[in-house]
Parts: structure tokens; C-alpha cells; sequence
């Protein structure tokens, strides 16, 4: 992320995408919920500033695998 933020997102994002993998074969398993309890606030932080990228399938994701969360995800903009 310190030589390409843009990057960085598009990668933060792509994890994302394979956690929300892990969350739909394992609903509601421990790690995933301690991996955002841990890091929900650093993604807000990572997406809500610096270069725009596709936030609306990260966000209906982040929405799906971490509801409780929802508050939070409405800050990405």
C-alpha cells in the first residue's frame, strides 16, 4: 500500500472477497467474526480515504458477512 494505494485497496478488497468464500461454507465461524471484531474499524479507515475505487460490491459483501458491522460500512464512501 506504500507504493501503490490504489492498489492496495483492489487487493484489501479481493481478501475480502475470499473471506466472504470462507463465511459462506462456514457461516458464522469463529475466526471470521474475531478477523472483524479485530479489523472492522482499519477497513473503514483504508476505504474511506485516498483513491477511489468500486466500493459497492465491497460494501453489499462486508454488509452480508458482517452485519452487525452495517454502521460502520456506511461510512466507506
Amino acid at each position: 500500500m506504500a507504493d501503490d494505494l490504489k492498489k492496495g485497496k483492489e487487493e484489501i478488497a479481493n481478501a475480502i472477497q475470499t473471506i466472504a468464500l470462507i463465511q459462506k461454507s462456514r457461516p458464522n465461524a469463529l475466526l471470521t467474526r474475531t478477523f472483524f471484531d479485530a479489523k472492522t474499524d482499519e477497513i473503514v479507515q483504508v476505504f474511506s480515504g485516498g483513491p477511489m475505487t468500486n466500493n459497492a460490491n465491497l460494501l453489499e459483501t462486508l454488509n452480508r458477512i458482517s452485519p452487525l458491522n452495517s454502521a460502520k460500512w456506511n461510512n466507506i464512501k
